[in-house]
């Protein structure tokens, strides 16, 4: 007898995979600024699929500004850049049969999330005379995407271009103003967009009448403790401006007044003035005003020319302000009376005192 053995069929499945998969990018979120750089964090996405019927992705690799490779076993990864400056990335997939796909190269990924810095604003000459050229200057940096422009406003009406004047400096040239006090603002834009126009920084300026008695002060103080009642132990810098004088034919004196203390949110205006006092190197007014946009404030300033005689070389400043029942809101020499000479150097600025020529009669209500 013949036995013979049953025909065995073996398929065999050709798994062999020489293809690599494919990986790309793309940017999920992030504000674009100006000129291709963004303002934000940056989130990119990247993804790979392999061909039809081969292993599939296993891994993808990414370096991120030449730092370690990251690997992540999943066809797609996300990852978020937070460096600012010029940022590159490299990136690739590999299969389950080891295929590599191509190292793709990103460069160029721009990041700017800083306002530019707006520094030393200056008004020369200040306090200026009426009929005095004022040219307005400040410096601007930005040490990532640079400074693009500086803008400058009075008073906040409207906002004007400064010219470049070297690498990182401004100007702008004002032909005349009226006499009063000017809050000088300055913000900048740099190349990515980004603006410091929300929190511009100011300077004070005085303009006065040179033919008339009177006074003048722009600058600022080291305001002491205990000097605003709200908080007293609230201290730091404190800017003012003023002009003080009489005019022909009119009993009480005109001008403006404003002082500024940041650190207690304090920002006082005066509306009107009572009267003028100026004997030798000491000024002093009376007059209303409004904190902080509330009306029914009174204020008294006394300030010191240094460089009269009898001033000592030193310019110094008090204001004390008090609301409608009489309580005091601030005084830089809180207890002192109103008779007192100010104590409180300038930190910076001047105050001057001007002297109508001999003949022309004074401005002192006595």
């Amino acid at each position: 007898m013949v036995f013979c053995a049953p025909s065995i069929y073996i398929t065999v499945i050709d798994t062999f995979d020489t293809t690599p998969p494919i990986s790309s990018h793309s940017i999920t979120s992030g504000i674009l600024g100006s000129n291709n750089w963004h303002i934000t964090d940056v989130d990119i996405e990247i993804t790979a699929t392999d061909n039809d019927g081969g292993s599939g992705v296993k891994e993808i690799h990414y370096i991120l500004n030449n730092e370690v490779a990251v690997v992540t076993e999943a066809p797609s990864v996300s990852l978020t850049i937070t460096t600012e400056g010029l940022n590159s990335l490299v990136y690739w997939a590999i299969d389950f049969a080891g295929n590599t796909d191509y190292p793709k190269n990103i460069l160029g990924i721009k990041i700017d999330k800083t306002v530019p810095e707006v520094t030393n604003v200056t008004a020369s000459p200040n306090p200026a005379a009426v009929d005095e050229e004022i040219t307005i200057s400040a410096s601007a940096t930005d040490l990532t995407s640079g400074a693009a422009s500086v803008w400058y406003s009075i008073d906040g009406v409207s906002w004007s271009r400064m010219a470049r004047i070297g690498t990182d400096n401004y100007s702008a040239t004002i032909p005349s103003l009226s006499v009063g006090v000017y809050d000088i603002q300055v913000y900048a834009r740099d190349v990515a967009g980004n603006t410091s126009e929300l929190e511009p920084v100011s300077t004070l300026l005085a303009v006065y009448d040179r033919d008339a008695g009177f006074v003048t002060g722009v600058g600022w103080i080291d305001s002491p403790t205990g000097a605003y009642t709200a908080d007293p132990g609230l201290a730091g810098r404190a800017n003012f401006g003023f002009v003080s004088r009489y005019v022909r034919n009119v009993i009480v004196p005109t001008g403006n007044t404003q002082f500024v203390f940041q650190a207690g949110g304090l920002n006082f205006n005066s509306t009107s003035y009572e009267w003028l006092v100026i004997a030798g190197a000491r000024a002093q007014y009376k007059g209303v005003g409004r904190l902080n946009g509330a009306d029914g404030y009174g204020f008294m300033l006394t300030a010191i020319d240094g460089s009269v005689d009898g001033g000592g070389e030193v310019d110094r400043f008090r204001i004390k302000i008090w609301d409608a029942e009489g309580s005091i809101v601030y005084d830089n020499q809180i207890g002192a009376s109103d008779s007192a000479d100010p104590a409180t150097a300038l930190g910076g600025g001047s105050i001057m005192i001007h002297t109508p020529p001999a003949g022309t009669g004074g401005g002192n209500k006595k």
